[in-house]
């Protein structure tokens, strides 16, 4: 699973974690520059400066692990 983890750049403090996201669609072709953005908007908030937005794809491991008993 992809997500992505998005920075906001603070001229006082620098790179600032602001959240985590998980790309919710299956088709890969869907995704687009465009479309990460949005969800950057939706992270940081609809009037934030998107050009102050760091964005860094991360891929999730979604592997359930199995108890034996």
């Amino acid at each position: 699973m992809i997500g992505y983890k998005f920075y906001r750049y603070d001229d006082v403090h620098g790179y600032q974690f602001v959240g985590t996201i998980t790309e919710r669609r299956r088709d890969p072709t869907r995704i687009t520059d465009d479309s990460i953005m949005n969800l950057a908007r939706k992270v940081v908030g609809a009037y934030a400066d998107i050009g102050r937005i760091f964005v860094v794809p991360i891929v999730l491991d979604c592997r359930s692990t199995k108890y034996l008993n």
